[in-house]
């Protein structure tokens, strides 16, 4: 389990744990022989100097004990120092004198296992000091570059959601205006079929020469973009469907009854004299 732990699961927990609105945050800061993972030093009050050393891996940690010396320098100059590990990696029965223990819970947060113990310091060295604020500077600019390149990433993905909307609206646009041009011609062909017929397609109940008329607006508008038209657009092209359906059925409707007129005149016809609607 502890070998399957990224250390920056546990570098995410530092920084819950000390937030940044309260901490000044350096990395890889070098005391001597010594290069500590991370430093907090506390914004406010006291100044609170706080050095963890990152564990993610028991044979890590087991090199490390062989020379705890190397942390000798490092407790000169801080207020705390801490092991952070997962669970299984660090015992607490191993820990040098002076050493604390945060161990990563399953939430994702540093719970203490073992305070530290080291011995309250006075005010750091000018060169202890210079070295804390050029990693504190340096941090601040690559945590500044990296908002930087996320805000940028995020408005170059934003972008992008974007163009594709619009392009597939401007498919919908066209291909709406041509389902607009075949469903006039067609209406047009049905008028002329029905007043060949006879029929006045006027008088026909539900009919209207203008099937695209619930669309109109929508189609004049389809330049202007955006999901809501988009919805709208494809409302009214499912409303054409509907109406060239009806259409077509009233066409069907006519043809029938023309038929069925010229089978009944056959049959007039072709009747003995007298027997007609006997």
């Amino acid at each position: 389990m502890t070998d399957r732990v990224p250390a920056a699961a546990v570098e995410r927990a530092l920084e819950k744990r000390y937030p940044s609105d309260k901490w000044w945050i350096a990395t890889e800061v070098s005391f001597g022989r010594r290069r500590c993972d991370f430093v907090a030093v506390k914004k406010f009050g006291d100044m609170e100097r706080v050095g963890v050393e990152v564990k993610v891996a028991r044979s890590d940690w087991l090199r490390e004990l062989n020379d705890p010396g190397k942390a000798a320098d490092a407790l000169k100059v801080l207020d705390e120092w801490y092991v952070a590990a997962p669970p299984g990696v660090v015992e607490v029965a191993e820990l040098p004198a002076q050493w604390g223990l945060l161990q990563l819970t399953r939430a994702g947060n540093l719970r203490i296992k073992k305070r530290s113990d080291v011995p309250p310091k006075g005010d750091l060295s000018r060169p202890v000091a210079a070295a804390l604020i050029r990693r504190i500077v340096r941090a601040e600019v690559r945590a500044a570059a990296r908002a930087q390149d996320e805000s940028a990433k995020r408005a170059h993905e934003e972008y992008h959601q974007i163009f594709r909307e619009v392009y597939g609206l401007r498919i919908a646009c066209k291909d709406a205006e041509r389902a607009r041009d075949l469903y006039k011609g067609r209406v047009q062909k049905l008028e002329e079929c029905l007043r060949a017929l006879g029929v006045d397609p006027a008088k026909l109940q539900g009919y209207t020469s203008d099937p695209i008329a619930p669309a109109r607006d929508v189609l004049a508008a389809a330049t202007l973009g955006g999901k809501a038209l988009r919805h709208k657009l494809e409302a009214a092209l499912a409303e054409l469907h509907g109406v060239l359906g009806a259409l077509e059925r009233v066409r069907d409707e006519c043809f029938d009854d023309v038929r069925k007129a010229g089978e009944d005149a056959l049959v007039l016809e072709e009747a003995p004299p007298g027997r007609v609607g006997a």
